[in-house]
């Protein structure tokens, strides 16, 4: 018998990873007749009678390995709190664990992290901005994780992760709006005129640094000269002057800040059954519609082809991540990865 290439447990090593190291250099590819040689005598090999009753000690308990529901998203056996165990008389052993008082199996709580790591990809990076389509894809990814459940837990179980995965939504809305509240940002109160019509969908705005227009203006200089790049460089010195004399200038963000559209947009598509053709047809119509008045108000009227571009690739985004989650729900445990 020899020692493989991984590292030996022997049962007896609880120290840190100096120890543990310095005890595999001394054992690991050693045969038996070698380990005896370099070992005090407290290492030795289990024998099969040993390792049968060590199997039916652990199959007369189930182990309860109690997590809080962040853990969810976490690797196999992170966010333990404690492990308590419990008489078993199905002649298996068996360990389950338990968040907010509600018991998945290892099995159960592998596919949901599954599901659930698959829908977080679909959305955008956590404090980023939130576009109006962005809302639709959270819809989505709530629909995968709420369609899964339903298939294949329990009410109470599907509770739980329907549960973190809302939680999940509001912390990415909650981060953008942590972004935007720092003191180069603003909310644009204008109600008049064509900034006022923007406002109801975007109101966010950058203050725009001083620095940049200098830059800007240097590189203009640089790169056009004085003749050629004149028309900019008058722009841009009327805009750094205008800033020396007090006045904000700002660009507007694309965030999303219309709180009825975007509920509408994430409901459109959380609600939808994703088997249903005829109901995903409706809801991409809903959704064009919705959109059409916000980028007709955004783009002006006269923008009709771009805007009638931006609603096709919007649903065809979308249409894209409801096949995506379908696959995953439907081949969960198989080791599909649907990232967008």
């Amino acid at each position: 018998m020899s020692i493989g290439i991984h590292y030996a447990n022997t049962g007896l090593v609880r120290q840190n990873h100096t120890v543990i190291n310095a005890v595999n250099k001394k054992v690991i590819g050693c045969t038996e007749k070698e380990l005896k040689a370099v070992s005090s005598g407290t290492m030795k090999a289990v024998s099969a009678e040993e390792l049968e009753t060590i199997r039916k000690n652990k199959e007369q308990f189930t182990y309860i390995c109690e997590m809080d529901r962040s853990a969810i998203m976490n690797a196999p056996g992170v966010g333990i709190k404690a492990v308590t165990s419990v008489a078993n008389n199905s002649g298996s052993s068996n360990t389950v664990y338990n968040i907010d008082g509600v018991t998945f199996t290892a099995a159960e709580l592998s596919a949901s992290r599954e599901v659930m790591k698959n829908a977080i990809s679909m959305l955008p990076t956590k404090g980023s901005s939130l576009d109006y389509k962005d809302y639709a894809s959270m819809g989505i990814a709530s629909n995968m994780v709420s369609s899964y459940a339903q298939k294949n837990l329990t009410q109470e179980q599907a509770g739980v992760i329907n549960q973190f995965m809302e939680e999940y939504l509001d912390s990415m809305v909650q981060a953008e709006k942590e972004r935007y509240s720092g003191e180069k940002y603003f909310i644009d109160h204008t109600e008049d005129g064509d900034q006022g019509a923007r406002n109801q969908y975007y109101n966010v705005r950058k203050i725009d640094d001083r620095r940049m227009y200098a830059e800007l203006r240097e590189m203009f200089l640089r790169e056009l000269g004085p003749v050629v790049g004149a028309g900019w460089l008058a722009r841009l010195d009327d805009t750094l002057a205008r800033i020396d004399n007090g006045e904000v200038i700002s660009h507007g963000v694309r965030s999303a800040t219309n709180r009825n559209v975007t509920s509408k947009v994430k409901e459109l598509f959380a609600g939808v059954d994703l088997y249903d053709e005829d109901a995903l047809s409706e809801t991409y119509k809903e959704y064009r519609k919705l959109m059409k008045a916000v980028y007709d108000t955004v783009a002006g009227t006269n923008a009709g082809s771009g805007i009638a571009q931006w609603l096709f690739e919007d649903v065809n985004a979308a249409a894209s991540k409801i096949s995506n989650a379908k696959a995953v729900i439907d081949n969960v445990g198989r080791k599909v990865n649907c990232s967008v």
